[in-house]
């Protein structure tokens, strides 16, 4: 899994750099997410009914889902790892009923990691960790709906900046 969230890194970076200050106002628009895990289908499955993603299929490119424009590409990986702490920390997705949202996924076997709560002038949000391991923060921000952003973690965040 860390191969793939290094190579979206990677992507999610450049555009970073390439939007310098303006990255703060303006949004950067995303094509598609990598994520390793060991059972493709299964993930991909659990998104749709859990997160609300729609199923894509596209031979001998993985199994893959959408949220709007966003596909999300599940590969095999061998093992279980767990997203926090790599490059990249989390993903999330937004949605206009949190709570009802946080319960499904709860229900599909979620881990509630920080339970919802508002950040004045910002969205609801919590985190949640689905049972493959992925980190996902889940707000809700009625501007932005479905694929919300992608969490870097690096060591010094200025220097990736600069």
């Amino acid at each position: 899994m860390k191969h793939s969230f290094c190579r979206a890194a990677c992507v999610a970076t450049m555009a970073l750099l390439g939007y310098g200050l303006r990255a703060q106002t303006q949004p950067a628009s995303w094509d598609n997410v990598h994520i390793n895990v060991t059972e493709p289908a299964r993930a991909a499955e659990w998104y749709a009914k859990y997160l609300g993603a729609a199923p894509v299929g596209v031979p001998g490119q993985g199994t893959q889902v959408k949220f709007g424009n966003v596909l999300i590409v599940f590969l095999k990986g061998q093992e279980p790892q767990h997203s926090a702490g790599a490059l990249i920390d989390h993903i999330g997705v937004s949605y206009a009923d949190l709570d009802a949202a946080i319960k499904e996924a709860e229900a599909g076997g979620a881990k509630v990691l920080n339970a919802p709560r508002d950040i004045p002038g910002l969205f609801k949000l919590a985190f949640i960790e689905d049972p493959f391991g992925i980190k996902i923060e889940m707000v809700q921000d009625p501007d932005l709906l479905g694929f919300h952003h992608v969490h870097l973690s690096v060591p010094k965040p200025e220097t990736t900046l600069q």
